[in-house]
């Protein structure tokens, strides 16, 4: 859900067409605002960081926390801009509005705002911090120190089609991070050494419903296999060592494995599928194993 403006605020603007409040211990936010300085000629906006020591989310009727859930900005009136409209509000008020003309267009703008919240949820982690006073951006991707968006790429001579292009391609990597940034994560942790000296690793996966699973790179060993239950109760499902050696020994004949039967171990022979109990085998009593009794 996008955050809804807040009611307009005094004092206004004033002389500025919109005032943007940027994140200046954002990285990218930095080389955007730097950016848009350059092409700013006729002072047009004003420029509000919230990361700087004075400033007071208070005074202009609104929490830190909201500022920096989304990009801020207000017209000339007072008025409080949210999200991809700061931008477009931005560029246009620097002579640049033809560059983010497509993203007004019906299609574009609706999946643009989307991408966008995406994106800001994920920004601090995608985008890092400042650390002691210092704030890098990638080199090369500042558009080349260009003092107006004519300059646009690279600050040579260019189409308006082509600029046009750079703009769109600089939209879809936002929009392609914050796609990126909800997809399912994958984390990768050391798991310890075989009795060779290999080092071996554990891979984390999880996704949104709450499901997570854990293999090594020991032939693709499942390691666990943490699963909800139908009223949300997770428990890892899977027999397994904490110690990659183990899975080497004598002592593993069957853990982990990612082939063979699909049935496992299941309490009391029992499970419960759409509303019916069915019942099976208790081969391995009290339990059923496998694939039941002799066939």
């Amino acid at each position: 859900m996008p955050l809804q403006p807040p009611p307009p605020t005094a004092p206004p603007v004033g002389p500025y067409e919109v005032e943007v409040f940027f994140d200046g211990d954002c990285p990218l936010c930095r080389r955007e605002i730097a950016m848009i300085r350059r092409w700013d000629k006729r002072d047009r906006v004003r420029f509000t960081d919230i990361a700087a020591a004075g400033f007071e989310a208070a005074a202009y009727g609104v929490t830190q926390a909201r500022l920096m859930a989304e990009i801020h900005g207000r017209d000339a009136q007072g008025n409080w801009l949210v999200g991809v409209e700061v931008f477009r509000r931005l560029y246009a008020a620097v002579g640049c509005g033809w560059i983010v003309s497509v993203t007004r267009w019906p299609v574009i703008r609706p999946a643009l705002d989307v991408a966008y919240r995406l994106f800001a949820r994920q920004r601090l982690r995608l985008t890092g911090r400042c650390e002691k006073g210092v704030c890098e951006t990638p080199a090369g991707l500042d558009a080349a120190g260009a003092t107006n968006c004519r300059q646009l790429p690279l600050s040579l001579p260019v189409s308006t089609l082509s600029r046009t292009a750079m703009m769109i391609l600089r939209t879809a990597t936002l929009a392609t991070l914050a796609i990126a940034s909800v997809a399912p994560a994958v984390e990768v942790a050391e798991f310890g050494k075989t009795p060779g000296g290999e080092m071996t690793h554990v891979y984390t996966l999880e996704n949104k419903s709450g499901m997570k699973v854990k293999l090594l790179d020991l032939g693709a060993t499942l390691m666990a296999a943490e699963v909800p239950d139908k009223e949300g109760k997770t428990a890892d499902v899977l027999f397994g060592f904490d110690d990659p050696a183990k899975y080497l020994s004598d002592d593993n004949q069957y853990f982990g494995n990612v082939v063979g039967r699909y049935g496992n171990r299941i309490a009391k022979g029992k499970f419960t599928l759409d509303g019916q109990e069915y019942t099976l085998a208790t081969n391995n009593p009290p339990n059923h194993l496998h694939g039941g009794g002799d066939r």
